[in-house]
Parts: C-alpha cells; sequence; structure tokens
C-alpha cells in the first residue's frame, strides 16, 4: 500500500472539509457554483424533497429522486435527509452527512468515478442538529448493481455481470491502498452503465457516509470486511471468487495477504454474512 498516497488522501479531506464551509455547533451549508438559487428553493420550502418519488427509506435516512423546476434549475437530482440523532456526538465531530460531502470532493480529487456533489449542510436550532441533507446529480443512464445478482434479471449475463464485478473490485482495492474502509460497498451502492466500448461498463460509486480511513494495522481485517461485503451483496458463489481476487490483488498486491489467505479470510466471512 501507498503511503504517501495515503497522506495526500488524507489532505485532500482536510481540503474538502474547509471547501465546504464545514462547522461543529452551528448551521452551515455548502452549495456547488450556479446551484445555490436551486438549494435555497430546497431548503426555503418553494420545492419540498416530497414531491418526488421516495426511493430509500431506513432511519434517520430519507432519499428522494425529483426534477427541479425550470426556474430552480431544472437539474435532476437526489435528496439525502438525515433526521437528528446522537446529539453530543455531533457537537464535536462531524456528521455522517458533513463526511458523505467532503468524501465526494475528495475521492473526485483522487480520480474515482463518483456522482457529482450539488450540496450539503447541517441546520441547527442554536446547537441541536435538527437535519443534514446532502444532494447529488441524479446519474441519468445508471442503474445499481442489484441487476447482477444471481436471481435478478440480467444474471444470465455472465461477460457484463463479470465485468461489473472487475471494475468495483478494482476500484475497491484503489480504495485500499489509501487505507480508505468503504464499509458500505455494495451492490445497491455502486451505480453502473454498459460502456461505449463493447463488453465493458462505466461505474458512478456513491453513499461514502460510513467511510473511514483506518491504520495500517488493523487494516488487513477491513479488506476483507469490504470484500466479502460487497461479494455476498452479489450472492457470489465461493467458487467465483478466484478470478475477481486476482483483479483485486493486481491492483493492490501490498494489501498484506497472497490469494490463498485472502480467499480463505473472505469466503469465512462471507459464511458468516449469510448466515446473519
Amino acid at each position: 500500500m501507498n503511503m504517501e498516497g495515503y497522506g495526500e488522501a488524507r489532505r485532500a479531506r482536510r481540503k474538502a472539509f474547509r471547501k465546504i464551509g464545514h462547522r461543529t455547533r452551528r448551521s452551515w451549508r455548502y452549495a456547488a457554483p450556479g446551484f445555490e438559487h436551486a438549494l435555497d428553493c430546497l431548503l426555503s420550502g418553494k420545492v419540498s424533497p416530497g414531491e418526488g418519488d421516495l426511493i430509500w427509506h431506513a432511519k434517520p435516512n430519507r432519499v428522494w429522486k425529483l426534477t427541479l423546476p425550470a426556474d430552480c434549475g431544472g437539474d435532476a437530482i437526489v435528496f439525502k435527509e438525515s433526521l437528528a440523532n446522537r446529539q453530543y456526538r455531533y457537537l464535536v465531530s462531524p456528521t455522517p452527512t458533513a463526511r458523505e460531502g467532503a468524501h465526494y470532493i475528495m475521492l473526485e480529487r483522487l480520480g474515482l468515478p463518483v456522482a457529482d456533489l450539488l450540496a450539503v449542510g447541517d441546520l441547527r436550532t442554536g446547537r441541536r442538529l435538527d437535519r443534514s441533507f446532502i444532494v447529488t446529480r441524479f446519474a441519468e443512464g445508471y442503474q445499481d448493481g442489484r441487476a447482477f445478482v444471481l436471481n435478478g434479471a440480467r444474471a444470465g449475463d455472465l461477460a457484463l455481470r463479470n465485468a461489473f464485478i472487475r471494475e468495483c473490485v478494482g476500484k475497491l482495492a484503489l480504495l485500499h491502498r489509501i487505507y480508505f474502509y468503504h464499509k458500505g460497498f455494495k451492490a445497491y451502492n455502486v451505480l453502473w452503465r454498459e460502456s461505449a466500448s463493447p463488453g465493458l461498463v462505466d461505474l458512478c460509486l456513491i453513499d461514502f457516509a460510513s467511510c473511514r480511513f483506518r491504520p495500517k494495522f488493523t487494516f488487513a481485517h477491513h479488506v476483507v470486511e469490504d470484500l466479502a461485503d460487497f461479494f455476498a451483496s452479489l450472492l457470489l458463489p465461493e467458487s467465483e471468487l478466484d478470478p475477481h481476487l486476482a483483479v483485486y490483488l493486481a491492483c493492490n498486491p501490498g494489501c498484506g495477504m497472497n490469494e490463498a489467505a485472502l480467499r480463505k479470510r473472505v469466503a469465512s466471512r462471507m459464511a458468516g454474512t449469510v448466515r446473519r
């Protein structure tokens, strides 16, 4: 793993927090250039995210997809709202939403294919956190990786499915080379579309709220967790692991495990994931 890349990524994260204007103990908000008026429309109530399609609801988060009116910019967006919890922690630490916004900027600077961040912020009454929000541009033409779950509609398209998995483990290896533990790298958190090049796919990575940098001496454990959770989310059988783990190791040869050790640990973790 590349310690120089790790240092660059940590610096990029600090710059990202400064760029979004993050604050603890008081409200703050960031809008990408040109999206300021649209954000005013969303926060003032002129446009309600609830007018769109609710595409995810799991406490404390709700996610809508909607198209803004022409006088508010006309963008197709994804709006995620997180209701307040853990009040005392977020008096001193960034909220998951703030981390996610900073991670979008950081990973884009590092060359990863991520969704286009349009706005992010925390809204407080005094020091009390009421809610957080994050807005990304809707990834037109993409769908999520559940299309490749074994019992899914595209399961028979083996070549495209394998291309999707190869691209995913390659991008995950790049995250791991900077000791960045995703913790939510699952099929439904990776968007894809067929590439202009036959047999290949383009990715768009989303959902970085739970991501963390982790120390080198513990990171082999997190490598196994991310890989196993991703493969398990696809219901990938153990018999298909080898070629995908080979791709991972080619992109991250310094992960601290050879192919046999990595396979054994990933398979064991997958078995536990399925039982749970």
